[in-house]
């Protein structure tokens, strides 16, 4: 009985640490003017700060194909 609540409180554990991972990173989007765009990512889990600058054009490409790959992860799961 033991093995059983120690193996349930693990198993509980890693699943509470595993969806915390997505809350170490935070991205910030600025404008700077109507072609331009900064972008702040802070990683709170190892304390860095990058800031890159894009064009406006390509920022939006990125975000769409960060969104494609989130859509086919998530399709993907469900068939598994």
């Amino acid at each position: 009985m033991k093995k059983l609540i120690l193996v349930l409180c693990l198993l509980l554990s890693i699943n509470v640490f595993s969806q915390n991972k997505d809350k170490c990173v935070k991205i910030s989007v600025e404008r700077l003017d109507d072609a331009r765009v900064k972008v702040i990512t802070d990683n709170r889990c190892t304390k860095t700060i990058t800031v890159k600058t894009y064009l406006l054009y390509d920022w939006i490409k990125i975000q769409a194909q960060e969104k494609r790959k989130r859509e086919k992860e998530l399709s993907n799961g469900k068939r598994k």
